[in-house]
């Protein structure tokens, strides 16, 4: 934990960022919030439990391939299926490297955290 922030420290943690006295996100994963795949988590951190609460998700809304308006070819991505795990529902949601996370401070003190997530 670098500076009250939370983030993976290896692989095999569960997907989740933020801080310690604030909120946090996670995607699906093993020990990671509950929910379904395809849903960004977001929660708050639980100093007692030591783990982070579910408050809400965020959902990507996928516009799948087809004639019409984009408004009709919306997609849900927790109900839509896997391309990469099929027949599994809901997208993969995933970050790139051992530690997804990176964590920088600009010159006058503010710290910043980045997860690019993958669909």
């Amino acid at each position: 934990m670098d500076s009250g922030w939370i983030r993976p420290a290896t692989r095999d943690d569960p997907l989740t960022w933020g801080r310690r006295e604030g909120l946090v996100f996670g995607l699906p994963s093993e020990g990671g919030m509950p929910g379904p795949r395809g849903l960004i988590r977001v929660g708050v951190w639980n100093a007692k439990l030591g783990a982070p609460e579910l408050v809400n998700f965020i959902a990507v809304e996928p516009a799948v391939e087809g004639a019409g308006p984009r408004r009709e070819r919306m997609a849900y991505s927790e109900l839509e299926p896997s391309e990469l795990d099929a027949p599994e529902r809901g997208k993969r949601l995933w970050t790139a490297g051992p530690r997804p996370g990176d964590l920088a401070t600009s010159p006058d003190g503010v710290e910043r955290l980045t997860a690019p997530i993958e669909v």
